[in-house]
């Protein structure tokens, strides 16, 4: 229960410094950028967002008055069921990480950690969702101007997907997933990846929970400190089999594209 607790208080801590609006979306306008909610109450929302629609689904946000609509920001994914799958599996993940403590870090030949996460479409997406496909995972966030570290890395793996593309590899999957949860919702992925040039289709930015976020950090061994209003960090860039087992690794952000799809075309 107490794993259960941490990973919801963890969900909400991004709208728990003002008010915090819960709701179903009736209705997107794309052009205005508006979310129509259940009480018929109309509010401002992200492009990332609008893009994304949310409509019938179950949102929280944080709300905040405004002339002469309302803005909702730092928009998640409220879907109960969806909540309980998420709490569950990143339960499995925050235990075994707790089990595991100095050696949480996953070697080479070792199975990739479950975990549950949000992509840039507001979905659940978990480990399971990749299995059946080889996946060049690595990590970013969106708020980093160090040229040669997360802008780098993302102009590379849609490099890598476009060129997998091209390639025939349609089975290839590719995934970033944000060390800055607080800030990277679902809707600043999407305007973030859509700005990139970034497929959906096979290409997920995913971001959730930090003690989630954490815990994958930990055992995919990434470091991070925060400082100077940045978040330093260390990189890596990995490559998991169709049967969620990691097979490469390529440390510091100077990996290259050709590098994984060579990678990927010995899959």
């Amino acid at each position: 229960m107490k794993i259960l607790s941490l990973l919801l208080l963890g969900l909400l801590a991004v709208t728990a410094r003002a008010e915090t609006l819960i709701s179903e979306v009736t209705a997107v306008d794309d052009d205005a950028l508006t979310f129509t909610l259940a009480d018929g109450k109309e509010v401002k929302v992200s492009r990332g967002d609008a893009r994304i629609g949310y409509v019938g689904r179950r949102i929280q946000g944080q709300f905040e008055a405004g002339d002469p609509l309302p803005t909702l920001t730092r928009i998640w994914p409220a879907t109960p069921a969806d909540l309980a799958r998420l709490i569950s599996i990143d339960g499995e993940l925050r235990a075994d990480t707790k089990a595991r403590g100095r050696k949480a870090f996953r070697r080479i030949g070792e199975q990739m950690p479950p975990f549950a996460l949000w992509d840039q479409d507001g979905q659940l997406v978990t480990d399971a969702s990749f299995k059946g496909h080889p996946l060049v995972l690595s990590f970013i966030f969106t708020r980093c101007k160090m040229a040669n570290m997360c802008p780098a890395t993302t102009a590379k793996m849609v490099s890598l997907q476009r060129q997998a593309t091209e390639a025939g590899l349609d089975n290839a999957r590719f995934a970033l997933i944000t060390f800055d949860p607080e800030y990277d919702t679902p809707g600043v992925l999407n305007e973030y990846g859509t700005q990139r040039g970034a497929d959906f289709a096979t290409f997920s930015l995913l971001t959730g929970p930090k003690i989630a976020t954490d815990d994958l950090m930990k055992q995919f061994g990434i470091l991070t400190i925060e400082e100077d209003g940045t978040i330093n960090h260390t990189a890596a860039t990995i490559l998991v089999g169709p049967d969620g087992s990691i097979l490469y690794r390529s440390e510091g952000p100077g990996w290259t594209a050709q590098e994984f799809l060579d990678k990927l075309k010995a899959e």
